[in-house]
């Protein structure tokens, strides 16, 4: 799980100044153009917020609850980073489909719009976006960092208990990577997978352009092996 304390994870350090330098680069723009460009002051402070929570907070900083929910101070204050986010979710998805069938009412995708997940339990990973979904079990995670094998042991219980509600959409930003782990440990843990290369193998069948590095495999073992 997620500390305080400056984090000694690379590409957390990595993604923190990127934010960081985002967040400079607009508010010297403010300055420079003045007037109504000081408006690019929330959107400068939304990204430097983001880069704290990369170096130094972890995903618990985004304010998102067990239920998806997130408070009103961090909506308005991420504002400019949610639509960003989400627009990009979009743009990296738009010409593959949203969702795809895995396996016994599990289903793997990016976030979606609320009326797709009326009457879906969702489980959520993504720790940057408003959760969705009717009922809706959210256990927040970095983008674009390996996942937490404890967080990643309790999600896929999640999923398996969320079955007896009916189908089930595991979702993060993309879908493609930490929606993907979740299901790849939930294919393991449960059996219906031999090995956690034949969870990933079965995984990238129905959603080919999955990403799970070195570090999100290693992780999705530690996690089975905390399960047995």
């Amino acid at each position: 799980m997620s500390h305080f304390g400056f984090t000694a994870d690379p590409p957390r350090r990595h993604l923190a100044l990127r934010y960081a330098l985002g967040a400079v680069a607009l508010g010297v723009l403010a300055v420079w153009i003045g007037g109504a460009a000081l408006l690019l002051f929330w959107p400068a402070v939304a990204l430097l917020m983001v880069a704290a929570n990369y170096a130094l907070f972890g995903p618990e900083s985004f304010q998102k609850s067990a239920n998806g929910r997130m408070s009103v101070a961090s909506r308005l204050l991420l504002a400019p980073y949610h639509a960003g986010a989400w627009i990009n979710s979009r743009a990296w998805t738009r010409r593959h489909p949203a969702s795809v069938a895995v396996a016994d009412g599990v289903s793997l995708g990016r976030i979606p719009v609320r009326r797709d997940c009326t009457t879906l339990t969702t489980i959520d990973l993504c720790a940057e976006l408003p959760g969705r979904g009717w009922r809706c079990y959210a256990f927040p995670m970095l983008d674009l960092v390996a996942p937490d094998p404890e967080q990643l042991l309790t999600a896929s219980r999640a999923i398996e208990a969320a079955r007896s509600e009916g189908a089930v959409l595991v979702y993060c930003a993309l879908g493609v990577s930490r929606s993907a782990s979740a299901v790849a440990t939930w294919l393991t843990v449960t059996g219906r997978a031999a090995s956690v290369d034949h969870a990933i193998e079965t995984v990238r069948k129905v959603r080919p352009r999955i990403v799970l590095g070195e570090d999100a495999k290693r992780a999705i073992a530690e996690a089975v092996e905390m399960a047995r």
